[in-house]
Formats: structure tokens, C-alpha cells, sequence
């Protein structure tokens, strides 16, 4: 599927988590979706990515880490971006024990900021962040795989600035019972 002009997006795992498949998997839908994807790697630096997103001229970031430094690294991040006038925030996995809690903490250090949060709704997911969000204005939820094609239609439609990727199978147990479907997860 063409998308005229295509998405924009700056693909990066800050900090020195070192576990990339995710953002791999995600990289290669975004591209077989049609959006224009930069992958900068792993272990950049919350400026190296927001001074080559500007310089790049994205229309999207997405950030994946895993590593249990997210609060820290994407802090400094969300500075970053406030300085530059990006506010528009992609959530995946927002449901889940670790994105659900960065939303959480999200709000408490910037109330204004707008998160749309997804979440294909796993036996991992919990409900009590939209419990707690849902009459806000500025929280949206939506059920929605992060290797759909309505990825595009969400960034555009939000006018998306960030993704951050919390969308990943966190029990190993399940790779053994059925690797295919640990692998699609992660």
C-alpha cells in the first residue's frame, strides 16, 4: 500500500538495551505499509534522536526499550521534544504492567501532553489505565495490533509526534509453548 506522501519515521532503541527484534518487526511493517522508515539502531541517546528527527524533517518518532530505564530515558526525551513543540504521543502496549505505568507517570510530569494509547488487548493487558484516563480529552484508547495497517490512519489522524513501543510478549515460558506467536508479539 502507497501512502502519499509517505509517513516519516525515525526508528530508534535508546539506552543500552541491547534486545532489538521488536523494533525490527515493527520497522519492516511500517515499511511494508508504505511509510518512509529511517532505523537509527541501538544505544543512541535521547539527543542524537531528536536532533536527527528535526534534522530529517519525520513526521514520527517511535522509540522501543525494554531495558527498565524507559522512566529516565524517555524523560529526558519528553524534555527534549517539549523544547521543540512535539506533543503528540503514540503508546503501544499501553495496557500492559510497563506501559501502562509510564502513562501514568507521563501525566503526572506533563498533564497537557496527548497520548493515544494501543493495545490488541493480550491475556497480558490490564484495563485499569483506561479506567483511570478515560474522561480526559486528552487520552484516547484504541484496540489495535501494532503490525496493522491502520498504523498509518492513527498517526496521521492524531497527528502523532512519538511512538513509544511497549508492545512485547514479557513471559519467556511462551516462547517455548509457541514461538511464532512470542516472536509476532515482540
Amino acid at each position: 500500500m502507497k501512502i502519499n506522501p509517505p509517513i516519516r519515521i525515525l526508528m530508534a532503541k535508546p539506552g543500552l538495551d541491547g534486545h532489538d527484534r521488536g523494533i525490527k518487526v515493527l520497522a519492516a511493517a511500517y515499511r511494508d505499509a508504505g511509510m518512509d522508515v529511517i532505523y537509527l539502531g541501538l544505544r543512541q541517546t535521547p539527543e542524537s534522536v531528536v536532533k536527527i528527527a528535526i534534522q530529517e524533517g519525520v513526521d514520527v518518532i517511535a522509540l522501543s526499550i525494554l531495558s527498565g530505564a524507559h522512566m529516565t530515558i524517555f524523560s529526558r526525551v519528553m524534555d527534549l521534544i517539549k523544547e521543540n513543540d512535539l506533543n503528540n504521543i503514540l503508546v503501544t502496549g499501553g495496557l500492559g504492567f510497563i506501559g501502562s505505568n509510564f502513562i501514568e507517570y507521563l501525566f503526572k510530569k506533563k498533564p497537557k501532553v496527548k497520548i493515544v494509547n494501543i493495545d490488541k488487548l493480550s491475556y497480558a493487558s490490564s484495563n485499569r489505565i483506561n479506567k483511570k484516563f478515560q474522561n480526559l480529552k486528552n487520552y484516547t484508547f484504541l484496540k489495535c495490533d501494532i503490525r496493522s495497517s491502520k498504523i498509518q490512519d492513527i498517526i496521521k489522524k492524531y497527528h502523532i509526534d512519538l511512538i513509544i513501543n511497549f508492545a512485547a510478549e514479557s513471559h519467556v515460558d511462551n516462547s517455548i509453548r509457541d514461538p511464532k506467536r512470542f516472536y509476532e508479539n515482540n
